[in-house]
């Protein structure tokens, strides 16, 4: 299974019924897709379609981050209702996306 609108669209990630983002997502999905390639320098991984099942998922879980947080440039932090913080530096990898990334890079010594 591939990184797709339809996936991306879904309940699971974004939960969004109308072709109003669209484009938005698309250009994401390229986006996120290019930077993941480009960090992990990895001469297996050389297009989406190398992606791991678990690279795919953590990316459609980045790429929703990067949906909603979209208008909160700068956005540091978010306070959920029970009092949790969860700090993220905008434009960065979300801690599990990271780590994943991290799995696939080949060693360097």
């Amino acid at each position: 299974m591939a990184i797709t609108l339809s996936r991306l669209k879904s309940k699971l990630y974004l939960d969004i019924d109308n072709d109003t983002y669209d484009n938005d997502i698309l250009e994401l999905i390229n986006s996120m897709t290019v930077q993941a390639i480009s960090y992990m320098n990895n001469d297996e991984i050389k297009s989406k379609d190398d992606f791991t099942e678990e690279i795919e998922r953590k990316l459609c879980i980045q790429i929703n981050y990067e949906f909603r947080r979209r208008h909160d440039p700068g956005l540091s932090s978010v306070t959920f209702p029970n009092g949790n913080v969860n700090k993220y530096d905008t434009h960065e990898w979300l801690p599990d996306v990271k780590k994943v990334l991290l799995r696939h890079k080949p060693l360097s010594i």
